[in-house]
Parts: structure tokens; C-alpha cells; sequence
């Protein structure tokens, strides 16, 4: 399944993705070497992360794999396409095998038991929902938005919001914590909490258009009504599916719809954004977490010499650490990631597998498109792990009989 999946990304690189994107420095640049090399670091990534498979679901589990689907499997395609500097090529594989090594060998760390607390995550819920219906009342007038093709025009608009720095982090935080929250008041069987959410999700999403938050909310419905041993299984086989949908729609329509928004965007685009960082720290030397550069953000520095001043290059991981610490980042930041995860691991043991997975997807696709101590702090990866302690253990026995009554 994973040479499938690499030999399909491969393709659609070359015939979906580069022909109409070139442009965007997404070029054909074949190297032999280099494309060897490429299938060299897959096979031994995969030998690396296939243990993860055989474990009992948990939190550290289901973010490698993920890690390994969405960002290392894309870069072993994209330099085998657009072949990069070796140096580029070796830190990069250092530091995944460095993760991915830290991973299987450290335990998780013990944490103390708060126990069953309802109230702060029925606290923290109010809180999340006042916020929202505040804010969209305010800036955006209740409004409601179901669209994805002109979500630009709402980011637009609320990036003149004067919003308050306490209420933007709240917000942020709500986006990615909110439909967690959907998770377990379904499985508590409230209803009314349940339909507020909703709400809270759908106004939030009018408020800025960040897709991520309207599409979440159909996911979390899916985690729960889907809810099996199985989903890593299954998200390999959809974005398989994803794939030859792809490739179907190009050969058969001529059209690259879910080429560009799905395939380009989500898993092609962090490698490209990868090269961009690495680049301006060879030429101009670490950031050491001073991300302000000449007044402005690091994400628009890159986003100026990769588009327009104007573009937003939010990046993460290898990025993250390489314009940071330089190459020490790429041996410090395993140990980083380790740590939290293993934390993560400790504090999500015994939760409802869905919430687990859907917590797993939400850390790793923010660590992929942002900073470590962004994703923390600014998009509630601190608070969604705060929240889920609250949480009250799930028996095997009794999410074996939620699994089978869905």
C-alpha cells in the first residue's frame, strides 16, 4: 500500500501537479541519484514506522503514522520529482529518523489522575461558545457561511477585525478544540450541548473562513459514527482512494480540482515550504525564536520570496527547527516532540478512541503547517490536552459496545 500510494503521488506530480503549477516552484527536476535515494529513505521509514502499526491504539501511534502518510511519504515523493540538494535531503531524513527512533524507544511518562471533572469541560465549553457567538455578532453579524470556494474574501475582511488579543487566542483555540468537545457530549448523550456546538462551529467559521474549521466538524460526525479499531487502516486506504480519485478526474474530466486543494496544498506544499526556510537560513542564519524579521513575520518573509509579501508561509517541523536553531534544531527538536508526545500519550491513555484520533489528526496536521510553540499556545494544542485530563476514562469493554451499536 505504501508503494502504491508513493507511485501515485509520483504521477499525479507529474501530470496534475507541476504541468499547471510550475509557476509556483512545483518544477520537474529528475535526478537518478536522488530518485533512487528516494525510495532508499521510504523503505527504511517504513521499516522504522511499521511497529507503530502492531501497537495498541494510542496517541503516539496514530501521530506517526500520520506524520509518516502526510509529510515523509510527500517529501520522499517531491525530491524523487524536484530533486534538492543532498545536504537538504540528509538533515531532513536525520531528523525524522531521529523522531521516529526517540518514539519507539522512550516511554511514556506518567502523569497524575485528575480524574472525572465535567464541570471545567462544561466551563471551558460556555466559555469557548460565548466567545464565538460574541465575535461573529460583533465583526461578522451571526453570519452563516457554507461555502469553501471564497473563504479568501472572508479571511480578508477578518484580518481588518480589531479583535482582542485574549479573544483571538480563545477563538483560535475554540476551532480546534470544539469539535473534540462534539465528540464527547455526543457520547455523554446531550444533546442540547451538542446542537450549541454546532452552532458555535458553523458561526465560527463565518466569522474568518478558515476551512479547517467547518470541515473538523464533519469529520469529528464521522470519527464517531465510523467509530472502529480500524481508522488508521482506513485513512490509509482513503488517501489511496484520494489518489485515483485524483488521477480519474485529470485523465477522464481534465480537471485538477482535488489536485491542487487536496493533493498540492496538503502534502506537496510543506516540502516546498521546507526548501524555502532551509534556504533563507543558510543565507541569513537562525532565527533563535525571534520570528519578527525587518517588522515583519517570518511566515511573510518566506511568503515574499516564495510568492508576495502578502502570502502567508506558515510552516512546520523540519522548518520549524531549522530556522530556529540552524542544524542543531534538527537534533533538538526530536527530543522535543518526543517529550510532548509522550505526554500526550500518558494524558490521552484510556480516552474514547475517537476523541484520541481526532486529537492525533488535529496536533499533527497544525505541527505540519505551523510552529511547535504556535501550535501550543495560539491554535489550543495546550488547552485540548488540558480539556481531555478532565475526561473520564472509556473501558475496552464499553467502547467495544459503542463501536458495535454504530
Amino acid at each position: 500500500m505504501i508503494t502504491i500510494y508513493r507511485v501515485l503521488l509520483d504521477s499525479l506530480y507529474i501530470t496534475a501537479i507541476s504541468p499547471f503549477f510550475s509557476y509556483d516552484s512545483l518544477i520537474i527536476n529528475r535526478n537518478d541519484s536522488v530518485y533512487i535515494a528516494s525510495w532508499g529513505i521510504l523503505w527504511a521509514f517504513t521499516w522504522l514506522v511499521y511497529p507503530f502499526l502492531k501497537k495498541d491504539a494510542n496517541f503516539t501511534s496514530f501521530v506517526v503514522v500520520m506524520l509518516f502518510l502526510l509529510k515523509v511519504i510527500p517529501f520522499t515523493s517531491f525530491i524523487a520529482c524536484n530533486a534538492q540538494p543532498w545536504d537538504f535531503i540528509l538533515l531532513q531524513t536525520i531528523y525524522w529518523f531521529l523522531i521516529f527512533v526517540l518514539l519507539r524507544l522512550v516511554p511514556p511518562f506518567r502523569i497524575p489522575n485528575l480524574g472525572r471533572n465535567t464541570l471545567f469541560i462544561d466551563v471551558v465549553t460556555f466559555i469557548f461558545i460565548v466567545v464565538i457567538v460574541f465575535l461573529s455578532g460583533y465583526y461578522a453579524h451571526f453570519r452563516l457561511h457554507f461555502s469553501l470556494m471564497d473563504v479568501y474574501d472572508l479571511r480578508t475582511e477578518a484580518r481588518g477585525y480589531d479583535i482582542p488579543v485574549i479573544l483571538g487566542y480563545i477563538h483560535s483555540a475554540a476551532a480546534k478544540v470544539l469539535p473534540l468537545l462534539l465528540i464527547f457530549y455526543i457520547g455523554q448523550k446531550k444533546k442540547v450541548i451538542v446542537l450549541f456546538i454546532i452552532m458555535a462551529i458553523l458561526l465560527s467559521f463565518g466569522v474568518n473562513g478558515m476551512k479547517s474549521t467547518f470541515l473538523n466538524l464533519f469529520f469529528c460526525l464521522g470519527l464517531y459514527y465510523l467509530h472502529s479499531k480500524c481508522l488508521l487502516s482506513k485513512l490509509s486506504i482513503g488517501l489511496l482512494s484520494l489518489c485515483i480519485i485524483a488521477l480519474f478526474e485529470f485523465s477522464f474530466m481534465g480537471s485538477y480540482f482535488i489536485s491542487d486543494i487536496l493533493i498540492r496544498r496538503i502534502l506537496y506544499i510543506p516540502s516546498l515550504l521546507d526548501t524555502y526556510y532551509y534556504n533563507y537560513t543558510l543565507e541569513h542564519g537562525p532565527l533563535y525564536f525571534n520570528a519578527i524579521v525587518n517588522k515583519m513575520d517570518i511566515a511573510y518573509v518566506i511568503g515574499s520570496f516564495w510568492r508576495t509579501s502578502r502570502t502567508c508561509a506558515n510552516n512546520g517541523l523540519f522548518s520549524d527547527a531549522y530556522v530556529n536553531l540552524g542544524v542543531f534544531g534538527v537534533f533538538i527538536y526530536p527530543f522535543i516532540y518526543t517529550i510532548f508526545f509522550k505526554y500526550a500519550e500518558s494524558i490521552f491513555r484510556g480516552k474514547d478512541y475517537g476523541i484520541t484520533f481526532y486529537a492525533a489528526f488535529i496536533v499533527t496536521y497544525n505541527m505540519i503547517s505551523s510552529f511547535f510553540t504556535v501550535c501550543l499556545l495560539t491554535h489550543g494544542m495546550f488547552i485540548l490536552c488540558f480539556v481531555v485530563m478532565f475526561m473520564p476514562n472509556m473501558t475496552s469493554t464499553s467502547q467495544y459496545k459503542i463501536g458495535s451499536r454504530l
